[in-house]
């Protein structure tokens, strides 16, 4: 039998398929974010589907919307639970506003929508891609519009881990401050990348989500070039 040949696929094959649903039902509070889910595929040269490569999902929280029809910002994060981790630590939920911390930090940030990258899952024979990045990048230039700060969960850009899997339990078991520290840690290789992109490690707020603030403009994060 005759091996198979190598796969070759560079970046510049690669195309993310986005979709997001909405119900014309009584979705409540939910009605407010938007769940983003990306199928990563390489493509041909007509830009025809070949194959998967992974999956990317991300949520944007619609604030000033969801204030409109009658909810707070504690109801909207309440959706699930990676999105109230994330609320409790940007928003001040008795105020229906950004946590002043954070607002000290990055001065105004404008509108109080939220966009959140939560995970991505690559199939391990595409590493060497390295593709996280430039999903990263792609959530941004699609979704960011409206949304006053880019949010990244850490966790869900290290390999091999589901932010809602096997993990979760390990993880709140141990000091993100020790793993920050640790230079071999897996979350430290991911904080050490992505502030050399752009984003921000806020200490006293988060050792798990990193920050981003569009009106405050990034030179690094343009460095990461799409094309």
């Amino acid at each position: 039998m005759q091996d198979k040949e190598p796969l070759e696929v560079g970046i510049n094959d690669v195309d993310v398929n986005y979709s997001f649903r909405s119900s014309l039902g009584a979705m409540e509070d939910n009605r407010y974010r938007q769940k983003i889910i990306g199928d990563i595929i390489y493509v041909n040269d007509v830009g025809d589907k070949i194959g998967d490569i992974g999956k990317v999902s991300a949520s944007k929280l619609l604030m000033d919307t969801g204030f409109e029809g009658g909810w707070d910002t504690f109801s909207i994060c309440d959706v699930e639970q990676l999105s109230m981790d994330i609320g409790q630590i940007v928003y001040d939920f008795k105020k229906n506003d950004w946590n002043e911390s954070l607002e000290k930090h990055f001065d105004i940030i404008f509108p109080i929508n939220l966009l959140i990258f939560e995970s991505i899952e690559i199939k391990t024979e595409f590493d060497y891609l390295d593709v996280d990045k430039y999903v990263v990048k792609d959530v941004y230039n699609n979704f960011i519009q409206g949304a006053g700060l880019y949010v990244l969960n850490c966790w869900g850009l290290v390999k091999g881990n589901l932010v809602n899997g096997a993990d979760h339990q390990w993880k709140l078991n141990r000091s993100y401050s020790k793993l920050v520290k640790n230079r071999k840690s897996p979350l430290n290789k991911v904080i050490s990348y992505y502030e050399k992109a752009g984003f921000q490690l806020i200490p006293e707020l988060s050792f798990e989500f990193m920050f981003l603030c569009p009106d405050r403009g990034n030179k690094r994060f343009k460095k990461i070039e799409l094309g």
